[in-house]
Formats: C-alpha cells, structure tokens, sequence
C-alpha cells in the first residue's frame, strides 16, 4: 500500500509523523513542567510559609517568655511597662499568625495540629495575664513559683505543638520536594523516550520513503534526468544501468522505451530506405512513360497529317465524283435525245 502511493502523499504523512511527534513531545514537556510548576508552587508558596509560621510561633513565644521574665525581674516601672508592651505587641503578632495558619491549613492532620495549638495558646495567654498581674502587683514570690511551676510547662506544651506542626509542614515540604523530583525525573524520562521514538519512527519514516522513490525511479533522480535529455536529444544509443532486477521504475521504462524507439527508428529507416528505392524505380517508370508519351504524340501528329491528307484526297474525290455524276447526267440525256432522234428518223 505504502509502495503504491503519490510522492505528495508519502513526503506528507513523513513530514506529518515528524510534526506530530514533535507536538507529542512538546505536549510530554508542558504537561510535566505544569506538574513540576505545581509541585514548587505547593512548596514555595504553602509549605514553606506555613512551616516558617509554626516556627515564628516557637520563636516569638520564647520572645513573650523572656519579655516576661525582664518584667518581672525589673526594678523599674517604666522598663516594666517597656516590657509588658512588647509582650502585648508579640502575643498580637502571634495572634495574626495563628489565625492566617488557621485560614490555610486544610489538610485534616493539620487541621487538628492546628487546633491544638489555638486551645494551648489560648491557655498560655490566660498564664500571661495571670503572670502580668502577679508581677503588677508585687508579688515578686508568686509570680516566680508561677512562673516555674504553671507557666513554663504551659509555654513548652504550647511550643510542643507549634513544633509538631512545624514537623508535620516540614514533612509536607520534603515530600513536595520529592515529588517535584520525581515529575522532573519521570518528565526527563519520557521525554527522553519520546525523542527516542520519534527519532526511530522518523529515521524509519525517512528510510521508507527513500526506498521508495529509490525503487520507483530506480535511480538517482539526476541520472534520470541525464538520460531523458540524451534522449530528448535524439541519442538513442544511451545505455540505462539499471540495480540488480529492476523492471518496474522509471529507469527501467525508459530503457525499454530507449530500446523501443531505436528499434522503431531502425524500422523507419529500412521502410525509408524502401520507399526511396520505389521513388527510384517509379522515376524511372515516369521517365520511361515519358519517352513512350512523347513517341505516341509524335505518331499521333503524323497520323493526324495522314488523315487530314486523306481528307483533302477525300474531298477532292467528291468534287470529281459529282463533276462525273453530272457528266454523265448530261450524256444520259444526251442519249435519250439521239435515241428519240434515231425513233424520229425511223
């Protein structure tokens, strides 16, 4: 089927083979690094930020812990107060994080991690206010037990569960990463492939069609061009090299009709060669013909004198034929007057 179809049409579904494995692969390309593009979207845009925001939880409860120690180890109402506002500015700080986590966090594991640490903070507060009141009061001694006996378990608790979710993000990011390894591995992979195939399946495209242009024209196509004009020019003594057992391409057709042509030529040429040895026998019987015309006409025009001779001879035995007749006419009544004489005399 391949064999039999138009040049247009193989050359068109080679080029088109090639264009829509390169489209396939293109498709291969944008489809992975779409999946690679969201994999480090969940990384650099969620994961991240939200295990950075546990961490801020860590980091700023410790900064409410040591502002709360300066207050109460502080001899100074204004550093007490310097103290206590920068508690107050953390724990609002805070606030903001632990509510945008709440916002964003929709994974069920996190979710409760998350809860966790809303009912932890909510507890700490509430110890900080205590704690704030102790110390306001100057009750150094209560505050301090407080501080060591309530609080602080309180803060590690509340810590405790901002770092697990810290872990859990952290564990969410690592696998982020791994994954966003694995698209571009699997996206290196099959593209790789793909490149592969389609260089096979158009080496292999390429090599159908030379073999079959090769196979039909049986020849490079300048060779055949080169014995077409030879021909065109009249050479018919152009030998055609054909490949092993060629008869069907067009080499071997003009071959045959190289072979045809030269034997048509030689036919033309003995029928030629024929004819102009008639057109010579032919001359010769028209001069021959000629010559007899010519004698003809010249016996023609004697034997038109001899008969207009014996016309005249002819006319002039009638003139003395009728001179006679009348001669006689007269002796004859001559007669028949003597003969009524001689009756008279009688």
């Amino acid at each position: 089927m391949f064999q039999n179809m138009k040049v247009a049409t193989k050359l068109a579904l080679g080029f088109g083979l090639v264009v829509a494995l390169m489209l396939l692969i293109s498709f291969i390309g944008i489809t992975r690094m779409a999946h690679l593009n969201e994999s480090l979207r969940l990384v650099g845009e969620e994961r991240w930020p939200r295990a950075n925001m546990a961490t801020d939880i860590v980091v700023n409860s410790n900064t409410i812990g040591i502002a709360l120690r300066n207050m109460m180890l502080s001899n100074s109402r204004d550093d007490m107060q310097r103290q206590k506002e920068a508690v107050l500015e953390t724990r609002q700080l805070l606030g903001g994080v632990v509510e945008k986590l709440k916002e964003v966090i929709q994974n069920p594991k996190g979710k409760e991690l998350m809860q966790q640490i809303i009912e932890n903070r909510q507890r700490y507060v509430a110890g900080q206010e205590k704690l704030i009141g102790l110390i306001e009061a100057g009750d150094s001694e209560g505050a301090r037990n407080y501080l060591n006996t309530e609080l602080r378990p309180i803060l590690r608790t509340y810590q405790a569960s901002a770092n697990a979710l810290a872990k859990f993000q952290g564990e969410l990011l690592d696998q982020g990463v791994k994954e966003a390894q694995e698209t571009y591995e699997s996206a290196r992979t099959l593209m790789i492939a793909s490149v592969v195939a389609a260089l096979v399946l158009a080496v292999i495209a390429a090599l159908l069609i030379i073999r079959g242009l090769s196979r039909q024209l049986g020849g490079e196509p300048f060779y055949a061009a080169d014995i077409a004009r030879q021909v065109a020019n009249g050479d018919m003594t152009v030998e055609v090299e054909l490949r092993g057992n060629d008869t069907t391409s067009l080499l071997a057709a003009m071959k045959d009709m190289v072979q045809k042509l030269s034997a048509t030529l030689g036919e033309v040429r003995t029928a030629a060669d024929s004819l102009a040895a008639c057109s010579e026998e032919v001359s010769a019987t028209s001069q021959t013909l000629a010559q007899g015309s010519s004698e003809q006409a010249a016996s023609l025009e004697e034997t038109t004198a001899s008969i207009e001779q014996m016309s005249a001879s002819i006319g002039q035995n009638t003139d003395n034929a009728k001179v006679t007749d009348g001669i006689a006419s007269k002796s004859a009544g001559n007669a028949t007057d003597g003969g009524q004489a001689v009756r008279a005399t009688v």
